[in-house]
Formats: structure tokens, C-alpha cells, sequence
């Protein structure tokens, strides 16, 4: 039988498989340019090509400012910046190119099996461990928060040992930055957590991740004990499920946007890791899982600016951007971890930013310490971390089990902050949790787990 592709739906409070992917960059004609130049020489640009100025900023590396230009309706942006390219004063120019989010995790039959049978004998047993702690609810202390038992005792966190880890340091002093969509700033976990973010998609300090919502839809997330999966699911799920669930709040859960929450389940992954630590949230995805370069640039210089020590970055791209790089460049140089996800594609393509060599690019392995089929695989894989049925926070006071890599790069983001703040030096992060891995510290990489599956305590130890 095919695979099931999974994203949202609900199922009693249980679970959403909204494993966010690689990412699509397009190869449209028209759109956006960046041109790095001084004001002057980029307002003759502008006038030369009829480009229309939206934004600009002068990054912190010291090598001149970023325009970004509108290309005139029915023009091509690849030849303005074929010609831009050699006007004088021009250090560079790209396109601003669009990204979207394609679709999330396919989930095996195994998986599905969970919402169509009313018995769990046909599941495999990472399944229903996986089950039996999103539906252990029991209250418990976690560091000023009442958290769900389950999200803390979780089969992910027992493999990388968290609780053990976190006797020995908790990340307190470390800002990690976390590049992604908006944030449930009151979701009960992470009250205290999070330090005043920035929007790049209007400028704001509103990084929520309710705005835009209607507030009816807003009232059923906040009140209900439900997390999400996808609207094509609903078909799947077999009448008797579908009978126990308040028909209001499966319309309304079915209405929202489609990558709505990753934000909130990426900082779930990291406040989880590393409790102690100042999440700065830097909202450059819209929720339909689109953004555009110029934003996610913008957003690496802010974190570095704004006093991150890491940065986590849960999205991945086929094309290499000279200004990515340089901001990327821009934040090793200055002592900031950087982690990104390899993609979901399930292929051995070299993904951005996590095929920098300056970036720890993180695959996801399953619960029974395979590598995940999903996950990408190849030299941009220094380590893993576990991304099949991970929990974490959603909007709304809730809670969801998802796939893919995104959820497996906080963690090793999250790893960086700990040992950071224990005291191991810059220079010693990337080795010293590569070492600790499954693999023992291998002087070769596995071609899908590269140096192994993480593990918080034995890093913390060495």
C-alpha cells in the first residue's frame, strides 16, 4: 500500500506529523534582487533598470549595504542581474529568491495504521511508545512551567538522555536564535523562555504566531486539548474516531494554514534540550511556509547583532547564495554555533545552509536507532538526532508528536547551548559532540548517520 501523507487533522489530543521538509527554491522569472552597494551607486541602478526600491539594510560585516529592488512586471530577474553584475560599484548581486516550504513527511503504513484501527497490536512499538507518552498528560514542574509528563519523558529525549544532561548543565546564560515562522509567545512551556523576537515580513516585534488568525479559530486552539495533523486525514480516520471529536474544532483545526505552528514546535524541541536557555524567535516564514532570502539574511545578522551564541535554522535549500554565505560566514566568525537540517527529501542532495562547513547539518534517525527514510543523507550529515515522533509544544497550550528533520536540528542546537554553558570553548562544541556520538567519535562518516546519534550527557561528560 502507498504511503499516507500525513499534515492535519485531530485525534482526540493526539498527534500531528508535521515534519517541515527541504525547501523549494524557485526558479521564477520575475520577483526580487539583492544588490550589495553603496546608496548612491544602487539609486542609479534603480534608475537605470526601472527597479522599484522595497528595503535595504547595512549588514554588520562591513562590506557595504543591501538593497533589495523589485524587477519591473514582465522582465527577467536573472538577466537585470546578469547585468547589474558588471556595473561599477557592485560588489554583488542575486536574486532575492522566493522559498517555499514543499510537502511535509510521509509517514509509512505502519504509522497511519494508528488512526484507522481501533487496536494498537498492528503498530510497530516506537509507535506506540510514541502514543502512550503524547497521552500521558500528568502534570509536572519543568523549570517554572507545568509541562506534560509525556513531553518530558519521551522516547527522543530518553535516547539522547536528556534528563541526565540536564543535571549537569541546563544552557542558563545562552541565547539561541531560531529562524522560522511565528510563536505561541503564551504557550504555558515556554513562559520565560523567550526574549523579545523580530518580524522581518512587516518589521514588527510581533513574532506571534496567532496573527492574521480569526479569533474564533484562536479561542478553539487556546481552549481546546487537542494537537493537529491534516485536513486529508480526516478521510482517513474511521467513523467511531471521527464521533469522539467536537465537530467545531475539527473545522477550524482543518481551516489552518498549512505550515501554522512550526515555529512553536521548533522552540518546543530547543526549550525542551536546553530549559534554561533565552530562545530569540525571528519570524521569516509566513505560514503558508514562504520566505524570501533577503528576510533569512536579515535574520542571521540579527541574531549575531542581537547577542545569540547559536543559531538554529530548521529549513533547507538546493541553492547557494553568495550573501547566505557571507552571513553565515559572518556568524561562525564571531563564535555562534550554527545548526541546520539536511532536508526530507530522502536523497543524498546537498542541501543550504546546512551543507556550509561552518554549519552542523543534522539528519534524523528513528526511535529504534535507524536512520530516517525521510531524512537526507551524504556528506552534509555531521550527525542525528532523533526526528520520527518527536513532542513538542503547539499553539494553544497544546501539544504534537512530529517528524522530520526540523525537529532533529533544535536538538543538536539546543546540545550546543548546554555544552556552551558549561564552559566548553567555541572551538570544542562541533567535536565534542560529534566524539560523543553512537559512533563513538569515527573518524569516517556513515553515509546516513554521519559521526552518529547525539548524546546530551556523554558530551556533557567528556
Amino acid at each position: 500500500m502507498s504511503p499516507v501523507r500525513l499534515t492535519r487533522a485531530v485525534l482526540i489530543l493526539i498527534a500531528a506529523a508535521l515534519g517541515v521538509p527541504s525547501l523549494v527554491w524557485s526558479q521564477s522569472q520575475s520577483g526580487s534582487i539583492i544588490v550589495r552597494a553603496a546608496p548612491s551607486v544602487a539609486q542609479q541602478i534603480a534608475t537605470k533598470y526601472g527597479l522599484t526600491a522595497v528595503a535595504g539594510f547595512t549588514p554588520s560585516d562591513g562590506n557595504g549595504n543591501l538593497h533589495r529592488f523589485r524587477v519591473p512586471e514582465g522582465q527577467s530577474a536573472e538577466a537585470i542581474v546578469a547585468a547589474v553584475a558588471v556595473e561599477a560599484g557592485v560588489t554583488n548581486v542575486e536574486r532575492d529568491t522566493p522559498i517555499q516550504l514543499p510537502a511535509p513527511v510521509l509517514l509509512d503504513q505502519s504509522t497511519v495504521s494508528v488512526l484507522n484501527q481501533s487496536t494498537v497490536s498492528v503498530l510497530n512499538q516506537s509507535t506506540v511508545s510514541v502514543l502512550n507518552a503524547l497521552l500521558d498528560t500528568s502534570p509536572v514542574l519543568y523549570y517554572g512551567a507545568t509541562v506534560p509528563n509525556g513531553y518530558l519523558q519521551q522516547p527522543a529525549m530518553q535516547l539522547v538522555n536528556r534528563a541526565g544532561a540536564q543535571l549537569v548543565a541546563a544552557g542558563a546564560g545562552i541565547t539561541i536564535a531560531l529562524i522560522d515562522g511565528g510563536i505561541d509567545t503564551q504557550h504555558p512551556a515556554l513562559q520565560g523562555s523567550l526574549l523579545p523576537g523580530f518580524n522581518f515580513l512587516n518589521d514588527s516585534f510581533d513574532v506571534s504566531a496567532f496573527s492574521g488568525l480569526d479569533q474564533s479559530t484562536v479561542s478553539v486552539l487556546n481552549q481546546s486539548r487537542v494537537s493537529v495533523l491534516n485536513q486529508s486525514t480526516v478521510s482517513v480516520l474511521n467513523q467511531s474516531t471521527v464521533s469522539v471529536l467536537n465537530q467545531s474544532t475539527v473545522s477550524v483545526l482543518n481551516s489552518l494554514p498549512p505550515y501554522f505552528g512550526h515555529g512553536t514546535e521548533h522552540a518546543g524541541v530547543l526549550h525542551l534540550v536546553a530549559p534554561q536557555s533565552r530562545i530569540l524567535p525571528l519570524r521569516a516564514f509566513r505560514d503558508d511556509g514562504t520566505a524570501e532570502l533577503y528576510n533569512i539574511v536579515r535574520a542571521i545578522y540579527y541574531a549575531v547583532d542581537h547577542g545569540a551564541k547559536v543559531i538554529s535554522m530548521s529549513f533547507s535549500g538546493d541553492c547557494q547564495s553568495t550573501e547566505l554565505a557571507a552571513a553565515i560566514r559572518y556568524a561562525a566568525q564571531r563564535g555562534v554555533i550554527l545548526t541546520g537540517s539536511v532536508g526530507n527529501d530522502g536523497s543524498q542532495a546537498r542541501l543550504f545552509p546546512a551543507a556550509y562547513s561552518s554549519v552542523m547539518g543534522v539528519g534524523a534517525s528513528n526511535l529504534d536507532e535507524t536512520p530516517a527514510g525521510f531524512s537526507n543523507y551524504g556528506s552534509a550529515v555531521f550527525v542525528v538526532a532523533p526526528g520520527a515522533g518527536v513532542i513538542t509544544t503547539f499553539p494553544g497550550a497544546n501539544y504534537a508528536a512530529v517528524w522530520g528533520t526540523s525537529f532533529s536540528a533544535p536538538q543538536v542546537a539546543g546540545q550546543a547551548a548546554l555544552l556552551l554553558s558549561k564552559g566548553t570553548p567555541v572551538s570544542a562544541v562541533g567535536q565534542t559532540i560529534f566524539a560523543t556520538s553512537t559512533l563513538g567519535g569515527s573518524a569516517n562518516r556513515d553515509k546516513y548517520l554521519g559521526f552518529g546519534r547525539i548524546d546530551l550527557l556523554q558530551a556533557l561528560l567528556r
